[in-house]
């Protein structure tokens, strides 16, 4: 297999403190995504998107702190697009901001509008915007042309619990919220019925987890099991996945065959030659 760099990613006019590439994705084997963060502080996370449509032989930049300086707010938890135009970016900031970090675009990043979500049934009307929660996105589930889902979790100022939903809509429809079996947690769809949690009561590492599965978009999800750790959910397939398990400041890569009901940690071995 033949490797070959790309362009170099033009960085002029960027406030580089550092340069730490995340979220990058391809939709097929020309058209991807890559986003940068390029510095943090004042709750802010200073960020740029490079986009290419030749496989990653050039770099376009869409995205950076003076071109659009609004959407340099909050920690950025992720960037998906669903086709060449269509993509999303999400923030999690609670208390830090009047409402959520969500932003959408439909021509290719060049534009970024925010995105109005419903509120979960039985829940204020304010909740998203009023002075009694922080409300954010911990992260994209799952970006495609036939669907987008996504969580968001808010956190009472008044000493009462977390609570997390998952939030999707179909190709061109609207949003409606889920609730999630714990308010903390990660999450991944292989498609927008199947799909893995891995949550906790409590964002504390040593909080055991438990995993979670979804055959029908969330509406209901099944107890997998219990376990000792954390993690964020990798599955290729409906019975294969990773995980980096974390108890505290404890972690191990830890593999299934069968859905997640039973996992076994897989060791770095180091050959002789």
């Amino acid at each position: 297999m033949l490797f070959r760099s790309s362009a170099e990613l033009s960085l002029e006019g960027l406030p580089t403190e550092h340069f730490y590439p995340d979220r990058l994705g391809f939709l097929d084997d020309r058209h991807g995504w890559l986003m940068a963060h390029l510095g943090a502080g004042m709750s802010h996370d200073y960020i740029a998107v490079f986009l290419t449509g030749d496989g990653g032989q050039t770099w376009r930049r869409v995205l950076d702190p003076e071109r659009t300086p609004t959407l340099m707010a909050c920690a950025k938890t992720g960037l998906a697009f669903a086709d060449p135009l269509d993509g999303w970016l999400a923030g999690d900031c609670p208390g830090l901001m009047p409402g959520l970090f969500l932003y959408s675009t439909r021509d290719g990043g060049e534009t970024w509008q925010p995105v109005s979500l419903p509120i979960p049934p039985g829940q204020p009307a304010d909740l998203f915007g009023g002075n009694n929660a922080g409300c954010g996105v911990p992260g994209l589930a799952y970006t495609g042309a036939d669907a987008v889902l996504f969580s968001v979790r808010c956190s009472s100022y008044n000493g009462g619990k977390a609570s997390a939903w998952l939030y999707a809509a179909q190709a061109g429809g609207a949003f409606s919220a889920r609730a999630l079996p714990k308010p903390y947690g990660n999450i991944q769809f292989l498609n927008p019925q199947e799909g893995w949690f891995i949550g906790a009561a409590s964002s504390d590492p040593t909080t055991p987890g438990e995993i979670y599965h979804t055959t029908d978009g969330g509406l209901t999800w099944k107890l997998v099991l219990v376990t000792g750790w954390q993690g964020r959910p990798h599955f290729i397939d409906s019975n294969t996945g990773w995980v980096v398990a974390r108890t505290g400041e404890q972690y191990a890569l830890v593999y299934t065959a069968n859905g997640g009901v039973l996992w076994e940690e897989i060791n770095a071995v180091i050959g002789k030659e």
